[in-house]
């Protein structure tokens, strides 16, 4: 039986309670002042209020709750004035307007409250627009901050955000993660290096194009940084050499398409000065999105410069590359994402051959050729495989060959994705091998019915399992689910089922009806 809910905490059950309890605050006080005629009384007692309630509440939290019960008090201000805008739409004369507005503005000075010594993270990027252009007004009584999340600013559109983050990141000097998209700027990275240069871990500048090599200059004297993000800036292959050469902490580049061409640069300069190349620490490769695929001599030069990638985003093409062999120097892979290729034509086998014993997660993604015998080799070859994904890859005709080849138990496996197109007896024998799978996924060209699961359990109970996400399905009905939830004690959450046709909604109702009933921990919606 799929485990039952457990009772929650009392600590869960107030932070839970507090965005409820914010509403009915902000809606009782917002309807008391709004009476008052004077705007110069309002404003004040409105001051009053939330100095008291800050006081006497918010400022007494502890330091780890405080974080949580910020964001509901976000969620709740947004959430009222959704409700005042809502009511404003059934005033047909629009006699109102005026109380309306001052009703909103009150409800949104509400904001204020955030206003606090002990807040150290700020996350912005899911906060309403209209919310979040206020709080950027308040940046500058946030001097304590160590997590700055701002969003999209004005999604690249305007600058005029740019003065009041240069002013409040020029007090900053604790951030240790600061992120910005589509509108930082040269003149905000110098700031930022001068106030928190020595602090600093995680910067996000994704499409921000008026970042540029200038830019990249003063986050080259951030020797701290970790972790960037830099997809789509100005910034040029010698500004991202000058930042690889400089940045002696840097693990990873997320989405750094443009990593072949920065180390380009590096290998013309170490030839030009008869130096030897760097050795970076980057874990992480990722594919150009220009134009997508890698020759050897490109990958020659990363696996010399970045001799310890472990995860890789990779492309393959017959026209740059004969075949994956050039992988197999990457001593230290261990999660490989690869796009194209045929499994025997190109030597994919031959990679997995070498570098499987160490492969925890693999993806193929229109990968050609994938037949029983390579599910077989896979099986042998990654002992410590948790993650296997195949997407959109073409599948032979299933056929268990008339010599010896046994699918061994893939004992590691945790999450398994098949969303491709192929005879049900892959999925099926696959899963009877798998006996701690987690997680399983298929797509809407994955058929599998009620009976393919009874021959899963025949063999595998799936007494792991705690997700089933099939996006869609032609011949599934609740029988399985109802076996599964019966079955696997560990069984938390069931994905897409108005998407299975044999189902219908009274049946996902009386479903939902059972889990609740039995006090069941399963999600289905």
């Amino acid at each position: 039986m799929s485990p039952r809910c457990k009772p929650k905490s009392l600590e869960n059950i107030c932070l839970l309670s507090s965005k409820l309890f914010f509403e009915n605050v902000i809606e009782s006080i917002s309807h008391t002042l709004i009476d008052i005629p004077s705007d110069h009384q309002r404003n004040r007692a409105l001051e009053r209020f939330i100095d008291d309630f800050k006081a006497n509440f918010l400022e007494g939290l502890p330091s780890n709750q405080v974080h949580s019960v910020i964001q509901h008090l976000l969620s709740a201000i947004a959430t009222c004035v959704d409700r005042k805008k809502d009511h404003w739409r059934m005033d047909e004369d629009n006699k109102y307007a005026s109380k309306f507005t001052q009703t909103v503005y009150i409800i949104t000075e509400f904001v204020n409250l955030i206003i606090i010594p002990s807040l150290v993270h700020l996350d912005l990027p899911n906060v309403v627009k209209m919310l979040r252009t206020k709080l950027y007004d308040l940046l500058i009584h946030f001097p304590q901050l160590r997590s700055l999340l701002l969003g999209s600013g004005s999604g690249g559109w305007s600058q005029v955000f740019q003065p009041k983050f240069i002013q409040a990141l020029s007090f900053m000097d604790r951030l240790v993660h600061f992120s910005l998209n589509y509108d930082a700027s040269d003149e905000m990275l110098e700031v930022i290096q001068k106030t928190c240069g020595g602090t600093l871990k995680i910067l996000d500048l994704e499409h921000s194009f008026q970042v540029t090599d200038a830019g990249a200059k003063d986050i080259s004297k951030i020797s701290g940084i970790t972790h960037l993000h830099l997809f789509h800036t100005s910034i040029t292959p010698f500004g991202h050499a000058i930042l690889l050469r400089s940045l002696k902490e840097l693990l990873v580049l997320v989405r750094g398409d443009f990593l072949c061409d920065a180390l380009e640069v590096l290998s013309h300069e170490c030839h030009d000065l008869q130096q030897d190349y760097p050795k970076l620490k980057l874990r992480e490769f990722w594919s150009s999105e220009q134009y997508f695929f890698h020759d050897t001599e490109q990958m020659t030069l990363v696996s010399h410069m970045c001799p310890e990638i472990r995860k890789m985003m990779f492309q393959f093409s017959e026209d740059h590359l004969e075949s994956f062999s050039i992988l197999s120097s990457f001593q230290y892979l261990t999660e490989l994402h690869n796009w194209g290729g045929d499994f025997y034509r190109n030597s994919l086998d031959d990679l997995i051959l070498k570098i499987g014993p160490q492969l925890r997660v693999l993806y193929l993604i229109h990968v050609d050729e994938i037949d029983y015998e390579a599910l077989v080799f896979l099986s042998q070859m990654c002992p410590q495989l948790g993650t296997l994904g195949f997407y959109n890859c073409i599948f032979r005709d299933f056929q268990v060959p008339t010599r010896k080849c046994h699918l061994n138990a893939m004992w590691a496996i945790q999450k398994f994705a098949m969303v491709s197109e192929s005879d049900v007896e892959y999925i099926v024998t696959l899963l009877q091998n798998m006996l701690n799978i987690e997680c399983l996924i298929t797509g809407s060209s994955t058929e599998i019915g009620d009976e393919d699961f009874v021959q899963i359990q025949s063999a595998n109970q799936l007494q792991k399992l705690e997700e089933l996400r099939i996006s869609s399905s032609k011949s599934l009905t609740l029988t399985t689910v109802y076996s599964l939830i019966e079955n696997c004690p560990n069984l938390r959450l069931i994905r897409a089922l108005d998407y299975w046709t044999q189902v219908s909604d009274p049946e996902i109702w009386q479903l939902d009806v059972y889990i609740r009933n039995n006090n069941l921990h399963v999600d289905i919606r």
